[in-house]
């Protein structure tokens, strides 16, 4: 796991990194507030539980428990390993948030998530809408696959 952290830190902070930070900034893009807790117990919300298989190039591949909540125009994304989380990512209306708690790591922002984020974009998938160019869904009987360029998230919804 450690791998893939580092090379996300790499790549963010390397020097195509560096003109990504300074455009962002220079643009008002920035890592926000956290967005408030959510409550599954709200009315609205649809929710699927299942096991998934994530792998991110060849130097990650981990198998957990993925619980998807869908509201409208809200997501929660959680991929975790026994009682650790790995990832949440959440969208609410055009706000996103994703963290990575094993890490002490957490990103936000407004609009369209990135697309180096892929969990932000699997509820958009599940429910059929577009995605980002570079992503695919396939859907069988009794599993799913998310592709995007570096990630491959599989797995099965058991409820």
């Amino acid at each position: 796991m450690r791998h893939f952290f580092s090379n996300v830190k790499r790549s963010v902070f390397g020097p195509p990194g560096v003109v990504f930070l300074l455009l962002a900034a220079l643009t008002g893009c920035r890592t926000g507030p956290a967005l408030p807790p959510v409550s599954l117990d709200e009315a609205g919300w649809t929710i699927s539980r299942g096991e998934a298989l994530w792998r991110h190039g060849d130097k990650l591949e981990l198998a957990g428990e993925v619980l998807l909540a869908a509201g409208l125009e809200r997501s929660l994304v959680q991929f975790s390993k026994g009682p650790i989380e790995i990832v949440s990512a959440r969208r609410e209306g055009t706000a996103w948030e994703i963290q990575f708690p094993a890490q002490k790591r957490r990103y936000s922002g407004r609009g369209r998530p990135p697309k180096a984020l892929p969990w932000l974009h699997l509820a958009d998938a599940v429910a059929g809408r577009p995605l980002p160019k570079g992503f695919s869904w396939s859907r069988s009987e009794n599993s799913w696959k998310f592709e995007s360029r570096r990630d491959v998230i599989e797995g099965v919804f058991s409820e």
